[in-house]
Parts: structure tokens; C-alpha cells; sequence
């Protein structure tokens, strides 16, 4: 199975050493429901994740001119390419090992564009899953976030 690689980023400015790095969209409550699904399936402890808005994605946008605003899942491999949309999915799943893997591997084996095309449908029309609620993450899930500076730039509307 072949996954569609974003760039060849190795390194991402302030990412944590230990593993590899999930970006999600920390406004969405589906998302987050996802990273905190994927640190409890991690009984490794691997996986390390920040929010897309903050310093680790801004140095992801850098890093790989591909990679756009509009990704609401980035997958960071200690080695290898990152990976975006359905394909930062599968191989999060396919990290986890298994049947997790099992379920990353299958999913694998639908066409890459049909997948991206219901992965992006999904992300355009998420804010009909608002119902769900952002909820806090828990302590655990807190624990493997990677820290991110303070923004008071963010609600400054003079920009």
C-alpha cells in the first residue's frame, strides 16, 4: 500500500523527538474526538499532538508548500513524508497496530480519491456534527500535546 506523501519534511521545528506528530484541527469537535480515540489506542505512548492553528502547523506550512490551511489531519512519521486528509488517517490507524492497522490497512484499499473526496466532504460539512461538543480534553491527552506559546494575535482584528 502506497500512501499520497504531502513533501519530504524530515524535521519540523519544536516537534517532539520521541515519535511522530498528529496535527488536527483543535476547533472541531469530531477531530478532537479522534486524537483523544488515538492517544488511548496508543499503548505505546508514542504519538505527540498540536493543534494545525499553532507554531507546529505553521512550520508544517513552511516545511511543505503542498500542505494547505484546508487540512484538518496531518500526519508527521518520525521518518518519511508527511501525510494529509484520508491518508494521515489510514497510517495514524496503521501506527496503532492491531486491528487498528487492520482497519488502516483495509481502508487503504479504497481509491485514494474516493476517499479524499468523502474525507473532504465530511470536513467541509463538520459543523453539523457541532452536537457532539468540543468537551475538554482529558489529562492524558494533555499529557502528549506538544506546548504551543501564547497568541493573544489571534482575536486582533487590525491585522
Amino acid at each position: 500500500m502506497r500512501l499520497q506523501a504531502l513533501g519530504q519534511p524530515r524535521t519540523v521545528e519544536g516537534r517532539s523527538p520521541s515519535g511522530p506528530l498528529l496535527l488536527y484541527d483543535a476547533r472541531c469537535s469530531v477531530c478532537r474526538r479522534f486524537v483523544s480515540l488515538v492517544i488511548h489506542a496508543d499503548t505505546r505512548g508514542t504519538i505527540s499532538i498540536a493543534p494545525l492553528d499553532g507554531r507546529h502547523g505553521d512550520a508544517m506550512r513552511r516545511a511543505c508548500p503542498v500542505f494547505g490551511a484546508r487540512e484538518s489531519a496531518v500526519w508527521i512519521p518520525r521518518q518519511g513524508p508527511a501525510l494529509a486528509q484520508s491518508d494521515a488517517i489510514l497510517a495514524v490507524l496503521q501506527h496503532l497496530g492491531g486491528s487498528w492497522k487492520r482497519l488502516g490497512d483495509a481502508g487503504a484499499l479504497v481509491p485514494r480519491g474516493f476517499r479524499n473526496g468523502a474525507y473532504r466532504w465530511f470536513a467541509g460539512h463538520r459543523r453539523w456534527f457541532g452536537w457532539l461538543g468540543l468537551g475538554e480534553l482529558d489529562a492524558s491527552v494533555r499529557s502528549r500535546t506538544l506546548e504551543e506559546p501564547a497568541r493573544e494575535d489571534w482575536y486582533d482584528y487590525r491585522r
